[in-house]
């Protein structure tokens, strides 16, 4: 929560994460797909969450 002139302001967080193991400019499409269907996870699950790629809930 953030205190504000208006009064406090409350917010959530939902983060996804993908891994690249080795770093490779062709697999950035494929990295980011991936941490966008973990972040959408996250989304889905509940507020304030952190969904990895690759590891089930």
């Amino acid at each position: 929560m953030v205190v504000a002139d208006v009064g406090p302001i409350r917010y959530t967080v939902s983060i996804g994460v993908a891994v690249l193991e080795k770093p490779d400019e062709a697999q950035l499409t494929a990295l980011l797909k991936q941490a966008d269907q973990a972040l959408y996870r996250a989304k889905e699950t509940g507020r304030n969450r952190v969904c990895v790629a690759g590891v089930k809930d």
